[in-house]
């Protein structure tokens, strides 16, 4: 339309950047998604579209986490549990279309695991279908291994990418700093993921990893699930972030 109203006006080429914090939601889907093809691999099908750990983590969340299912839920005896033992409760409310909210909530679940099994099968008089269905994943081996390799993704990538996203340090037109490391971490994961199934190193030296042990204790997380994991967040970053390059950023500001 510029050139038709203005012929003789060179008009600069035009660079869209996408609001970067939408990534974690593609995120979400594209590891969903994913997971989704590995249980049907594995035979488990589901009535709902989601994977079976993402149900899980969900269904964790809405029965002991804030604004949750009040129908199924035990929030208020979850929370008198935690008092009894001297802990507090870091489950958090799961909405799907939350920045990191399923990551995060992820992270909760590994660190409430024990406490929540012990709760159910010690505290808990006829528990209703909804905790029995979540006691039954949280014994499963398969599940509880996508979960943690869903909490160590959280840990290492989406808490961390999350804290610059709200930094008032970081502008927007700077993130690609940060996007060229996470692409190239993501890149060497997706194909050899063993650094992530022990203690690994902060892809982001000023917004470091969380100590958190719980995430590589028992069973060691699964090194083609969290290889899948990190394949379905490259493409993401592919797809979602490929305008976010620094010669991009040049080109934007010469069209200004």
């Amino acid at each position: 339309m510029l050139k038709e109203h203005f012929p003789d006006v060179e008009v600069p080429l035009l660079h869209f950047l996408y609001c970067s914090a939408h990534v974690l939601l593609g995120f979400h889907s594209e590891v969903d998604s994913n997971l989704q093809q590995l249980d049907k691999a594995e035979g488990i099908l589901n009535n709902i579209k989601e994977s079976r750990a993402v149900k899980t983590i969900r269904r964790v969340c809405e029965l002991f986490g804030p604004r949750g299912d009040e129908r199924n839920g035990r929030r208020e005896d979850w929370l008198a549990y935690m008092k009894l033992t001297d802990k507090t409760s870091k489950i958090i409310s799961y909405r799907a279309n939350r920045f990191n909210n399923l990551f995060s909530g992820a992270e909760t679940v590994i660190d409430h695991r024990d406490d929540i099994l012990s709760f159910v099968n010690d505290y808990v008089n006829q528990p209703n279908e909804k905790l029995k269905s979540v006691v039954s994943d949280l014994q499963c081996e398969y599940s509880t291994t996508q979960i943690r390799s869903l909490a160590i993704i959280s840990n290492t990538v989406t808490a961390p990418l999350w804290s610059i996203f709200n930094s008032t340090t970081v502008h927007h037109l700077d993130l690609h700093q940060y996007f060229q490391p996470l692409k190239n971490h993501l890149a060497i994961w997706s194909t050899n993921s063993t650094p992530l199934r022990t203690s690994p190193p902060s892809i982001f030296p000023d917004y470091p990893n969380k100590t958190c042990d719980k995430l590589y204790e028992g069973t060691a997380p699964c090194k083609e699930t969290l290889q899948i994991l990190c394949s379905s967040l490259l493409n993401v970053v592919k797809r979602q972030l490929s305008d976010q390059g620094p010669s991009r950023r040049r080109n934007l500001w010469q069209g200004l």
